[in-house]
C-alpha cells in the first residue's frame, strides 16, 4: 500500500495515489516511546532508520519526516489532484493557524493608556507586529513547505476566480492573494524562532528561504525577497525555480534602484545610458520616453543623454535615427563604448554589415572585450551562445537564423538547413522590441516564409 501510495507522478494516476494514501493514514498509529537519541537510532515499523526512509541527512529532519511520511503522502496526492486547501489542512488546518497567529491579549506588552491614544501622540508609537497566540507545531520543513505552498497555490487560485472579466467594467487589476499575510507571518515567526545572533538560520535547507521569497516579491518587497532567494541557492543550488524567481527580480531590482536614484537627483544623468539599457530590454516604452525628456531637458549635449535617446528611437524602430544619435554622442565622446557597441546594433538591423563590423571594431578599440564573435569569424564560440540564446527563447526567429548561419558557415549545411526551417515557422511569440541586443531582433518580429531565409536556405 505505501508503495502505491509512492507510485511516480509521470504515471499521472493521482486519484489512484490519493485513495491509497488515505487508506495508508487511517491505520493506527503506535505510540511508542521516543528514546533521548531517536534522532539516529529510532527504527520504524520497516526495521530502517529514518536517514534510509527519508534520504535526509539532517538527523532531526529525517526523524520528522519520518514520522509524517504517511501524511505527507497524503497531502502530496491532494497537491497533484490540485485541492490545494485539503492539501494545506493535512498538517495547518484553519484551526491550528487561527491559533497560532492570533494575536496575544491585551497584557503587560502593552498598556491601556497607551492604546487610548489617538492622533498624533498615537502615531508616533511604532507598529510592531503583534506576537503569535501560541507556539508554531513541529513539523518537517518538507511538510512544512508543501502545506505553505499548497495554501499560497489555493489563495493564487482563488485570486483568479475572483477577477472580474478581462478589461471589464470592475477589472481594476488589485485582486490580490490573500493567503499572503498568513503564510508570510507565520514564515517570519519560524524564521525568528531559528536565528541566532549571528543571523545563521539554524537547521534551514533552504526551501522555506524560496517560498517566502516568492511571498515578499509578491508584495513589492524585491530587496528583501533577493536576499531571502540568494540565500536559498545558496543552501540548495539546485533549486531552478528559485533561480528563475531571481532573474525575474533583478531587472525589477534594478529600475527600482534607479528610479530612486532619479527621485533623489533628478540632474544626474551619470549611468543613466546604463539604465535606458535595462527599459530597453524590459521594453518599457513610457519610462524610457520620460528618461529621454529628462535627460533632454537636463543637458542635450551629453554622451549619455543621445545614448538615451538613441535607445529609445530603437525601440520604436527608428533605427536611422537612433544611429543619428548615437553618432551624436560619439562626436561628444569618440570613447563611448556603449555608443559604438549600439551603432553597430542599428546596422546590423539596417543590413549594413560593412558599418556594423566597423563600429563592432571600433568599439574593440575602446574596450577588448566587446566584439561579437560571429565578426571575428569565431563560428563555434558564437554557435555556442547563440544556441544558449535559442534555448531561451525558442520563439524567436532571429536566434534560429544566427545558429543556422553559423552552421552553415562551421559546413554543417545538414543542420544549418534544420534551424532555418525552424526559423521559418517561429510565430514570432516574443515582442522584438523587448529581444537582445544582437541578433535578438531590434526591428520588425520574423515573419513566415522570410524570402531571404528561403534564400539561404536554397543556397
Amino acid at each position: 500500500m505505501a508503495l502505491t501510495a509512492r507510485e511516480p507522478d509521470q504515471l499521472a494516476r493521482h486519484y489512484r495515489k490519493q485513495w491509497a494514501a488515505e487508506l495508508l493514514t487511517s491505520l493506527p498509529e503506535e505510540d511508542a516511546p521516543e528514546p533521548e537519541d531517536s534522532q539516529m537510532t529510532e527504527i520504524l515499523a520497516s526495521g530502517m532508520p529514518p536517514i534510509v526512509v527519508t534520504g535526509n541527512l539532517d538527523p532531526e529532519e529525517s526523524a520528522l519526516e519520518a514520522k509524517e511520511i504517511n501524511k505527507y503522502l497524503l497531502a502530496k496526492s491532494f497537491f497533484d489532484c490540485r485541492e490545494f486547501d485539503r492539501c494545506a489542512a493535512v498538517f495547518l488546518p484553519e484551526t491550528m493557524l487561527a491559533g497560532v497567529l492570533s494575536t496575544e491579549p491585551l497584557g503587560a506588552s502593552q498598556s491601556p493608556e497607551a492604546s487610548k491614544g489617538k492622533g498624533k501622540a498615537r502615531q508616533s508609537i511604532p507598529a510592531a507586529r503583534p506576537p503569535l497566540g501560541a507556539k508554531l507545531p513541529r513539523l518537517s520543513q518538507k511538510s512544512l513547505f508543501l502545506a505553505l505552498y499548497a495554501k499560497f497555490m489555493s489563495g493564487e487560485k482563488t485570486k483568479d476566480e475572483d477577477s472580474e472579466m478581462v478589461m471589464g467594467p470592475h477589472d481594476s487589476g488589485k485582486t490580490i492573494n490573500k493567503n499572503l499575510v498568513t503564510i508570510s507571518r507565520y514564515l517570519e515567526a519560524w524564521f525568528q524562532e531559528r536565528t541566532t545572533e549571528t543571523g545563521e538560520v539554524v537547521g534551514s535547507q533552504g526551501w522555506l528561504e524560496y517560498l517566502y521569497g516568492i511571498v515578499l516579491a509578491k508584495e513589492k518587497n524585491e530587496e528583501e525577497a533577493m536576499r531571502l532567494l540568494i540565500r536559498s541557492v545558496h543552501l540548495y543550488p539546485m533549486n531552478w525555480g528559485c533561480w528563475l524567481e531571481m532573474t525575474s527580480l533583478i531587472s525589477r531590482v534594478e529600475d527600482s534602484h534607479f528610479s530612486r536614484l532619479l527621485a533623489l537627483h533628478p540632474h544626474r544623468l551619470d549611468s543613466l545610458d546604463h539604465y535606458s539599457n535595462i527599459l530597453y530590454v524590459m521594453a518599457l516604452r513610457p519610462k524610457l520616453s520620460f528618461l529621454a525628456h529628462l535627460c533632454s531637458a537636463t543637458d542635450k549635449f551629453r554622451p549619455e543623454t543621445c545614448v538615451v535617446i538613441g535607445n529609445y528611437y530603437s525601440l520604436l524602430s527608428q533605427h536611422e535615427k537612433a544611429v543619428n544619435y548615437f553618432r551624436r554622442a560619439l562626436t561628444l565622446d569618440r570613447a563611448c563604448l556603449s555608443a559604438w557597441t549600439l551603432m553597430g546594433h542599428e546596422y546590423v538591423e539596417l543590413k549594413n554589415t560593412h558599418a556594423a563590423i566597423e563600429s563592432y571594431r571600433r568599439a574593440v578599440d575602446v574596450n577588448r572585450a566587446g566584439l561579437p564573435r560571429l565578426v571575428l569569424e569565431m563560428h563555434a564560440y558564437a554557435l555556442w551562445y547563440y544556441k544558449r540564446a535559442a534555448r531561451r527563447r525558442p520563439w524567436d526567429g532571429k536566434m534560429w537564423m544566427a545558429v543556422g548561419s553559423c552552421l552553415q558557415k562551421m559546413g554543417r549545411d545538414a543542420e544549418g538547413i534544420k534551424a532555418l526551417k525552424r526559423a521559418l515557422f517561429a510565430d514570432g511569440y516574443y515582442d522584438a522590441g523587448a529581444g537582445d541586443r544582437v541578433g535578438a531582433g531590434r526591428g520588425a518580429r520574423t515573419k513566415a516564409m522570410d524570402p531571404e531565409l528561403l534564400l539561404q536556405i536554397a543556397g
